[in-house]
């Protein structure tokens, strides 16, 4: 089936999106099949019951790959650094996922480096996992996890 080709970021969508053209191409295929066929009901049955199976092995593979993102101890990290965050600051966050949960809990916007992120904000913070970073003067806050630091112009 082509739901393994579809990547699993995709699939949740993509099963919103497919409910209302999949009634409309069973119910219009049962039609035609009961015109056809003299064992009408048989057959629409089956076909029933062979659509929901497939729809419902992919409801729980897809509710199974559902979770958040982040770890409770990547949450707290962020919560903990929210009072170091100065006013008119602006977060450039290189981890993939993270882009929602620092606006989110932080409270603060996000960006990709730019110059005009400087002209723009008093403060370009950089979140970075902890041992990627040495520490320097612009640390403002060192987690478990993560290390917020304030970054100079290039």
């Amino acid at each position: 089936m082509f739901f393994s080709l579809i990547p699993i970021e995709w699939l949740g969508r993509f099963l919103l999106m497919f409910v209302v053209p999949t009634v409309i191409f069973l119910s219009y295929g049962l039609s035609k099949i009961n015109e056809f066929l003299a064992s009408r009901v048989n057959v629409s049955l089956f076909l029933i019951v062979v659509c929901l199976t497939i729809f419902i092995i992919q409801a729980v593979s897809v509710a199974d790959q559902i979770h958040p993102t982040i770890g409770y101890a990547e949450y707290l990290d962020l919560v903990n650094m929210k009072s170091r965050i100065p006013p008119n600051s602006v977060v450039v966050v290189p981890l993939h996922g993270m882009y929602y949960w620092v606006q989110y809990v932080d409270e603060v916007d996000v960006g990709q480096p730019s110059a005009y992120l400087w002209q723009s904000y008093s403060h370009v913070l950089g979140l970075f996992p902890k041992g990627n970073l040495l520490p320097s003067n612009g640390t403002l806050f060192i987690g478990n996890i993560f290390t917020l630091v304030e970054l100079r112009l290039p």
